[in-house]
């Protein structure tokens, strides 16, 4: 009986955090080709990306979601131009107190 409940609640969790990588995962392939991105390897593309909230208390997710905003509102391309951007708008909304998200 234990070994159900907690072997669903692990099942649960593991698939909660499955989804989330496959979404980052097509979120960056199609980013990735909006950003002129191509020429670069997936990984290293991907790489540079979640460096950018790195140590910043922002998810995978969210620093994918935040380097789109910036690429469109900048026009910069390439992920090392992209990611560095965007951690210094992280960077910013954290010294004044916003949610990087807002």
């Amino acid at each position: 009986m234990i070994g159900g409940a907690v072997g669903g609640k692990l099942q649960g969790a593991v698939g909660k955090y499955a989804d989330q990588s496959m979404q980052e995962s097509f979120g960056m392939t199609d980013f990735r080709r909006s950003v002129y991105g191509i020429n670069e390897d997936f990984v290293a593309f991907r790489k540079n990306i979640r460096a950018a909230g790195d140590g910043l208390g922002v998810t995978y997710n969210e620093t994918l979601a935040l380097s789109k905003s910036f690429a469109q509102l900048s026009g910069a391309t390439g992920s090392a131009d992209v990611a560095g951007g965007t951690r210094a708008s992280i960077l910013m909304s954290r010294q004044f107190g916003l949610d990087p998200s807002q």
